[in-house]
């Protein structure tokens, strides 16, 4: 959480390598990922790093409330080419719906 907070690119990456479920690691009370919290702090570079190493199938791992990783991906203008590479390899995040029914798009 605090390396991506300190946009520590390197310690996420190490980080993500030596513990269970990588990028897609829990580091929040709100079970928002590592790729989430990425993409919550604008860091397009990093979020795109991450997703390499990150099966199309996982991504669709929304957190408490169903966010998904595009779902926060959406909310910045400075994450377009990450979303663009998140819906290359998982079409059907577009479709996928949070808890209070909206898509990436609403």
């Amino acid at each position: 959480y605090n390396a991506v907070k300190e946009r520590k690119d390197a310690k996420v990456i190490e980080l993500c390598g030596k513990f269970p479920g990588g990028p897609l690691g829990i580091i929040t009370v709100h079970e928002d990922t590592v790729i989430h919290m990425a993409s919550y702090t604008e860091q397009d570079k990093l979020v795109l790093h991450l997703l390499e190493s990150t099966l199309p199938s996982e991504m669709m791992k929304g957190n408490d409330v169903g966010n998904t990783i595009l779902h926060e991906a959406a909310t910045s203008s400075k994450l377009v080419e990450a979303a663009r590479e998140m819906l290359r390899r998982a079409p059907e995040l577009l479709e996928k719906r949070n808890i209070y029914g909206e898509t990436a798009i609403f």
